[in-house]
């Protein structure tokens, strides 16, 4: 038995032959099917579906009754006391309907950086909720301080260039930064600022996600309230939402955060900030397609 999911145009296959979920059935086997074998409790389904945990369970069942009438019985489980568990390995349609495009930015040149163990646990959980994910550091884009003479004399240097196509082939950007005198790394300014002088201007419309970690107990939030300045200056849309991890240095355990209420924290605003990236890039194709529908035939 196979089942082939279409993310973009939400069509599902089963062993070839299409299938037609409503809305929330599909989004309820979207979250079950990126999690196969796993027991999934109501509570996170009701959040990642509705966005809201007071929404009645009762209207979650109703949904989940019909999936299962169209999908099959045999197929998710019910874990009494627990959950559900979705019992088979779907197969994703990603060639012609790719999926969201996020490049997450550590930037820290330290190896063993906070931000950068923050920046892994950031792209697992975007890869978790569906999107295709570049991870990068700071210190693969090497440019030299910032002036116009140089620019002049020798142009774009070519970690500027190479950091711009990476967010010109990107639909969002996450950014992952620690503090540094309540500001923002002077090198991380300096890259925008190279970065900005490309033209056509890679940062404009991009979505960006802005998160830091610090051994301190403000978790460099100061910073990320600096960093969105010249972002929005450029055209950015900064989420409204951000996250900072403080007493960086014991919130990890195996890589990942040791505290189950701030990794739901985390989880929740990455995909708030997904869905907000996705809809803004589906949105023109979508319009489209309403315009089409609208239009009388001669």
């Amino acid at each position: 038995m196979t089942i082939r999911i279409d993310l973009a145009e939400e069509r599902v296959w089963k062993d070839g032959v299409e299938l037609h979920l409503r809305r929330k059935p599909f989004a309820i086997l979207k979250y079950l099917a990126r999690r196969p074998q796993q027991i999934v409790t109501q509570a996170e389904i009701v959040e990642a579906v509705w966005g809201d945990v007071s929404t009645s369970q009762s209207l979650l069942r109703t949904h989940m009754r019909d999936l299962r009438q169209v999908l099959g019985e045999e197929l998710v489980e019910t874990v009494v006391g627990r959950g559900y568990r979705f019992l088979l390995e779907a197969s994703w349609d990603s060639v012609a309907t790719p999926g969201l495009r996020v490049l997450v930015l550590a930037a820290s040149f330290r190896s063993d950086s906070p931000n950068r163990k923050l920046a892994e646990v950031a792209a697992r959980i975007a890869k978790q909720v569906g999107a295709s994910v570049e991870l990068v550091t700071l210190g693969e884009f090497d440019v030299p301080p910032h002036d116009g003479e140089s620019e002049d004399g020798r142009g774009i240097p070519d970690g500027a260039e190479a950091f711009g196509k990476r967010l010109s082939a990107s639909d969002a950007l996450v950014v992952i930064s620690p503090e540094c005198n309540a500001s923002m790394p002077g090198a991380l300014k300096n890259l925008i600022d190279w970065t900005s002088r490309i033209r056509p201007q890679p940062f404009d419309g991009r979505h960006a996600l802005l998160l830091s970690a610090s051994g301190g107990a403000g978790g460099g939030h100061r910073g990320l309230w600096a960093l969105r300045v010249p972002l929005e200056h450029l055209d950015v849309r900064v989420f409204p939402e951000t996250f900072s991890l403080a007493e960086a240095a014991r919130a990890f355990v195996d890589d990942n955060l040791a505290d189950a209420t701030l990794t739901a924290r985390l989880e929740k605003t990455i995909r708030g900030f997904l869905a907000l990236a996705e809809a803004a890039k589906e949105y023109p194709r979508l319009k489209r397609a309403a315009a089409g529908r609208a239009t009388p035939s001669p």
